[in-house]
């Protein structure tokens, strides 16, 4: 047997044990087994601290009745913890969803601020080509930047609640934020029509 079909062997057990894995239906009973198991330790675990209390119970010379309140304001107690709990491993979880909306949010609009004015600079070299040899006035780069920038705060802020009012932990937001972009506009409309108006004609001759 030559040393490439001992390596072909090889390379095929590695490739099937990457795929190797139980068919979904026993995955399926295996959990099923593993949450059975849980249910049954967690019964069993309660079964004994009862009679743990119990045996304490009969130690101290408690009454029934005073061993059943003294349990039921244990249980009222544990009740209200789990469900603190649980309402905080809740907010958390949205918490972390929210954050990886913004961390995910952020480097597309990161992304996508470097590409816009990439682009930009594309489209006032060819505009300047197909015109008077000169960068028309809207397709200014350093315009564009500008205007992002405050595109980009003015959209944080808009997001906001009101009781944020000019800042945002170290962000200030000036009151010119809004100078391209007023108010009340859909802001990527407005600049489709910019450049429809001012630089997609020199595109239609």
């Amino acid at each position: 047997m030559t040393m490439n079909s001992l390596e072909e062997q090889v390379a095929a057990i590695d490739a099937k044990l990457r795929t190797w894995s139980l068919p979904a239906h026993v995955l399926r009973d295996v959990e099923r087994g593993e949450a059975a198991l849980r249910a049954h330790e967690a019964e069993k675990t309660k079964l004994m601290r009862e009679r743990e209390e119990l045996a304490a119970a009969m130690k101290q010379q408690l009454s029934d009745s005073e061993y059943q309140r003294r349990r039921k304001t244990r249980e009222q107690e544990e009740a209200e913890t789990a469900a603190a709990q649980a309402a905080l491993q809740a907010a958390v979880e949205r918490y972390l969803d929210a954050h990886d909306d913004i961390v995910r949010l952020q480097r597309m609009a990161a992304e996508a601020n470097a590409r816009a004015l990439a682009e930009m600079g594309e489209v006032g070299r060819l505009a300047a080509g197909l015109g008077s040899g000169r960068r028309p006035d809207s397709c200014s780069v350093i315009d564009l930047e500008k205007a992002l920038s405050l595109l980009n705060l003015a959209s944080l802020k808009a997001g906001l609640p009101p009781t944020y009012r000019n800042r945002f932990g170290v962000l200030e937001f000036a009151s010119a934020i809004d100078a391209r972009y007023p108010p009340g506009h859909d802001w990527a409309e407005a600049e489709k029509v910019r450049m429809a108006r001012h630089v997609l004609p020199l595109a239609q001759g």
